[in-house]
């Protein structure tokens, strides 16, 4: 059979990342790959990268659905199935409103598609697929193990910034009650073995990867042999964790060893009662100055990300928001408008308290107010959001928190810059196959701050040595 994945467009925001769907490339549909039998012919196409032709004729499409892209996938879903290529359609979206989805669908997949992935292929080559597929309550449970290795061949070489992605971990070990992860049912912790990982990393070109794991740190233990394997590879890497990754100096000096040189972390608010409220509160507000300065001391730049709209969030949040991350000297910050993803708690409250808005899915995007907020009104919410972008990415703050480094300007000043600054370039650069381009630029100073890091902390200790010894 020919078999055709999709990734459907996710609609530009006013706000949003240009240069975020165009970094990797979508590592579900990669896994699927890899697992599908090889008789038959695997084709990924990723919207979001390159426009979508719908004329051909695939034995069988596979289409992952996210909240905001829901109405997309129906659309491409319909016009298949409208000339008899069945579809099957998985995803988060999927996992939390199974029987909507399978009104757009020939079958659906609930859960984690890896394992029920070759089955459905086989079902459809034999003329006999059915409408659900999910992991049988009987089977064993999921321990350590099964996260295939990614199927990046078919993948262009200049389509994203860069084709080297990989999971180490798969799941969340933590629940908080507004993130989309929580909607997804039966998807425990578990981990790859560290070799393999390793094994993947040497197998790359080029000299960076991204590690796309929710939290590298969720296991200290695992996280440390994971990171002293990865010094082997000698390449840099980007990833993301919780911000009390910092609470463990030796850790930290692992991750920076291994070649970390950004961290993604999810701070959320600079409010406690937020962070409490939502099943965040390993999150401490009172350490994060000191978190985040412990990160950006082993050189390792920090993208924080925060959400507004909680219910203890007022008209100031804004403010104190941006002026705390500009203090912190975060590299770069990520905020968001609070959504209430179908599925998750914070859904299931809000439904309850009868606060929910807004039902088109394509605002579920964390850029569009969807529910009723506590202390402010929904238009203030809007405002604010838009002003903090504003605020946190003006030229003279950028430059005025990178002149506050002794070293790893120049790295620090390209992510504010590629991450916010160049979107109208991105797609632009994307659609010529240019976007690497600048992304291996980044890469080699990212290697040069790493190296004068090194330098540098060498030089202060051995003079602390000298000191000391007179």
């Amino acid at each position: 059979m020919k078999i055709k994945l999709i990734c459907p467009k996710m609609h530009d925001t006013s706000r949003g990342t240009k240069v975020k769907y165009r970094l990797v490339p979508p590592q579900s549909l990669l896994a699927l790959a890899a697992v599908t039998p090889p008789a038959h012919a695997v084709e990924i196409h990723d919207e979001n990268v390159a426009p979508l032709r719908m004329d051909d004729r695939p034995d069988l499409v596979g289409i992952t659905v996210y909240v905001a892209s829901a109405g997309r996938a129906y659309e491409i879903s319909r016009r298949y199935r409208e000339r008899g290529i069945p579809v099957v359609l998985g995803g988060l979206h999927v996992s939390a409103l199974p029987e909507e989805a399978l009104q757009h669908a020939d079958a659906i997949v609930i859960g984690e598609a890896d394992e029920t992935w070759p089955v459905i292929v086989a079902d459809a080559a034999s003329g006999r697929l059915q409408p659900r597929y999910e992991r049988s309550a009987s089977a064993e449970p999921r321990t350590t193990g099964f996260i295939p290795l990614a199927c990046r061949h078919n993948i262009p070489g200049r389509t994203y910034l860069t084709r080297n992605s990989l999971l180490a971990t798969r799941g969340c070990n933590r629940h908080c009650a507004f993130c989309y992860r929580s909607s997804q049912p039966d998807s425990p912790f578990r981990c790859r073995p560290v070799q393999e990982v390793l094994e993947e990393v040497r197998q790359m070109e080029g000299g960076c990867f991204v590690l796309l794991d929710d939290n590298l740190a969720a296991d200290r233990g695992y996280a440390r042999r994971l990171f002293g394997a990865l010094r082997a590879a000698g390449k840099v890497w980007m990833g993301a964790a919780s911000i009390d990754v910092a609470s463990d100096m030796q850790l930290l000096d692992l991750m920076a060893e291994s070649g970390c040189c950004s961290l993604f972390v999810g701070l959320e608010s600079v409010q406690q009662q937020n962070l409490d409220a939502m099943g965040k509160s390993f999150n401490r507000v009172a350490l994060y100055s000191e978190y985040v300065r412990r990160i950006r001391t082993r050189g390792i730049m920090v993208n924080g990300s925060f959400v507004f709209g909680f219910d203890s969030d007022d008209a100031g949040i804004f403010n104190r928001t941006t002026d705390w991350a500009h203090q912190a000297r975060l590299d770069t910050a990520t905020f968001h408008i609070l959504t209430p993803y179908p599925g998750t708690p914070l859904h299931a409250r809000m439904e309850r308290e009868g606060r929910i808005l807004d039902r088109d899915w394509a605002h579920y995007d964390t850029a569009h107010v969807v529910f009723q907020p506590k202390r402010m009104s929904p238009l203030d919410l809007a405002a604010g959001y838009e002003g903090a972008y504003d605020r946190f990415y003006t030229w003279p703050a950028i430059l005025q928190r990178i002149a506050a480094d002794r070293w790893g300007r120049l790295p620090r000043l390209m992510l504010s810059v590629g991450y916010k600054r160049m979107n109208l370039l991105w797609p632009a650069l994307s659609r010529m196959g240019l976007a690497a381009i600048p992304f291996r630029v980044f890469i080699a100073a990212l290697q040069h701050h790493r190296n004068s890091g090194r330098r540098a902390l060498a030089l202060e200790g051995a003079a602390l040595r000298r000191e000391v010894e007179r």
